[in-house]
């Protein structure tokens, strides 16, 4: 009784809230909204199940109170949280959902139409409530940004500004605080310099400039006061929405929520930051950068390292194709709107491979190099002639095209080191995670997500990239069915299950959706055969493949994993105990022959019981 007191005072609290536009959701979106909560949703609910759904609603947020930490009071910050999140996110979709309903019998064009006009109401009220909760629904946003397929264009344009434009929350005085708090001593004591303007802000933190005594250049990252128990609720009251709405994603948010809550220590992302810069940089220093942390100054809620000089991957290239607009007399904005235009009526840029972006960018660097030296041989015999009495003209040199191609190959084969050589890996290499430094390496940061993968647990990932590769159905199956991965499905149907582990870690080839969009084909998985069972280890790897395939996506080049890792793979398998590899392949085989048995048995069992119902058919005709 007490908790259902709490809730309906939270509700009638938020209803008659004042200063949140979320909590209004409901009323901007419908203007016949009554103060009834039934009158709020009703005509929406109606074509999506409303009773269901409404029942569902108030089992998953007393669910989410309780998983959370207990029956709180409105005054809890994560139960404030939660409502807003829910009286946001509901009534959206609610009418994403009657929409569906209204137009499942119209034609493509007025179906397209219709959402198109709900995608354009709802995207800004998402963008809002996703800044003012930030926590998981900030890294969420961050997440699917680089899922060009996943998300329409006017929810895929926010998403995209929260790799590397996300505002900060904290002041100067608290941020001073904290750090002061974490080294024990004032800040002056510590730093000869201290920006108190923040360089830049996160999920969990934000970060700052300072210079220590000893003259070294530093970024501090100083945590949020009190957001992982924020995250714990907001990534209950998600889980909660896919049930309801997608639960194809449960799987994927039981592992990240596992891997998340690691993500609030510090001190212990300091640790996993220096194990991967020893292992890195030995073979890949000349191309690639991992800031050094000091690790005497690291608590669990700061983390001091060296700052690495560059900009962002997302800013770079911006800057870089603002340069290209000006050389063309036009802006970048001018530039975006005729590429918008383009797609919308169907003849956008087709996706290359990265040999194929290789071979343009060198093309295109040559022509303008070669450009450039023709148009500037008369320019320097002016300036040695009559440019020394005039006056000397200036030389042309264009900007020359970022080698987008050899960076994404050289992150492929980065992240295939730390899975297969090292068995400890980032997690989360998005591209707000990457930078092009001013020397010309990528300057590789933020290693909150690091995952370590046992040597029996590489064997079956670098097994199963093998088989991706080689594109061999059978081989992907029985690795993936077999230990340590026991992947099941509920009717462990093998094309789906071939499909899903190609999408997944490899590609999302036409081949492999069968024309669906990556939504579309998430939702026609879950549908067909949902996954009972999925390892934690084969979730992050995949994570990792998704995220570059979806940075080269963004940069329309479609990128096939298995290319990369197949070979690092191989060659590693070569340098280990050959008796684990023995392991794991009879684990394999075993696996194969148990599914065999099992498989042989169902069509034995299909096939006998006609010829049984017959024979009892008949013994009940004879004793009549």
């Amino acid at each position: 009784m007490a908790l259902r007191a709490t809730f309906k005072r939270a509700f009638d609290n938020a209803m008659r809230g004042s200063g949140s536009t979320e909590l209004h959701a409901i009323r901007e979106y419908h203007p016949s909204y009554t103060r009834s909560s039934a009158a709020v949703t009703s005509s929406a609910v109606a074509g999506a199940g409303g009773y269901l759904l409404a029942k569902r609603l108030a089992q998953m947020m007393t669910a989410t109170a309780v998983t959370a930490g207990g029956a709180y009071t409105y005054n809890e910050p994560g139960m404030q949280r939660s409502l807003q999140f829910w009286f946001g996110a509901f009534p959206v979709f609610c009418h994403y959902k009657f929409t569906e309903y209204q137009v499942s019998e119209k034609t493509d064009e007025e179906q397209s139409e219709a959402f198109e006009a709900l995608h354009n109401r709802y995207a800004p009220t998402v963008e809002a409530l996703t800044l003012k909760l930030r926590g998981f629904y900030l890294k969420s946003a961050q997440f699917v940004a680089i899922m060009d397929d996943f998300l329409p264009p006017q929810y895929m344009k926010f998403a995209k500004r929260t790799q590397d434009q996300v505002p900060t929350s904290m002041t100067s005085e608290q941020v001073r605080s904290i750090v002061e708090s974490s080294l024990g001593q004032p800040i002056e004591e510590v730093f000869a310099m201290w920006e108190d303007e923040p360089m830049g802000a996160a999920s969990i933190g934000q970060v700052h400039r300072g210079r220590l005594k000893d003259g070294r250049e530093v970024v501090v990252k100083v945590m949020y006061p009190g957001v992982e128990r924020l995250f714990r609720w907001d990534l209950k009251s998600l889980k909660d929405f896919a049930w309801l709405a997608q639960p194809m994603h449960l799987p994927y948010l039981n592992e990240i929520e596992k891997q998340f809550l690691t993500e609030f220590d510090y001190l212990k992302e300091a640790h996993n930051l220096e194990k991967v810069r020893q292992n890195i940089m030995p073979t890949w220093g000349r191309q690639v950068a991992v800031p050094q942390p000091v690790l005497e100054l690291c608590s669990t809620h700061v983390l001091v390292m060296e700052h690495l000089s560059g900009k962002k991957l997302t800013d770079g290239i911006r800057d870089h194709y603002r340069k290209i607009a000006a050389q063309m007399g036009r802006s970048l904005e001018e530039l975006e709107a005729d590429q918008k235009a383009r797609i919308l009526r169907g003849d956008g840029p087709v996706k290359r491979s990265v040999a194929t972006l290789n071979l343009i960018t060198r093309l295109q660097t040559y022509a303008l190099t070669v450009g450039d030296v023709i148009r500037n041989v008369p320019r320097a015999g002016y300036n040695y002639t009559l440019g020394l009495a005039l006056g000397k003209v200036g030389y042309v040199r264009r900007e020359k095209p970022i080698k987008l191609g050899e960076i994404l190959e050289l992150l492929m084969k980065v992240h295939a080191h730390e899975i297969f050589t090292d068995g400890i890996f980032n997690g989360d290499p998005h591209p707000g995670n990457i930078l092009l430094m001013d020397d010309g390496r990528l300057g590789l940061i933020d290693y909150g997500q690091v995952k370590e993968l046992g040597l029996e647990e590489r064997v079956a990932v670098a097994k199963l990239f093998i088989a991706l590769q080689r594109d061999h159905q059978e081989e992907i199956v029985n690795v993936v069915t077999a230990p340590p991965f026991g992947f099941a499905t509920r009717d462990m149907n093998e094309d789906l299950i071939y499909r899903y582990m190609c999408f997944h870690c490899d590609r999302d080839t036409p081949d492999v959706l069968q024309g669906m969009n990556v939504q579309q084909f998430a939702e026609y998985l879950d549908g067909a055969d949902p996954i009972v069972r999925l390892n934690d280890d084969m979730i992050m790897v995949g994570r990792v493949s998704v995220l570059l395939r979806g940075m080269g996506n963004a940069f329309g080049t479609k990128l096939k994993t298995s290319d990369y890792w197949a070979p690092v793979a191989e060659r590693w398998l070569k340098t280990i105990d050959q008796k684990v590899v023995a392991k794991v392949d009879q684990g394999i085989a075993s696996a194969a022959e148990a599914r065999t048995r099992v498989s042989t048995n169902t069509v034995a069992t299909s096939a006998v019981a006609p010829a049984m119902q017959e024979c009892l058919h008949w013994k009940e005709e004879k004793r009549l």
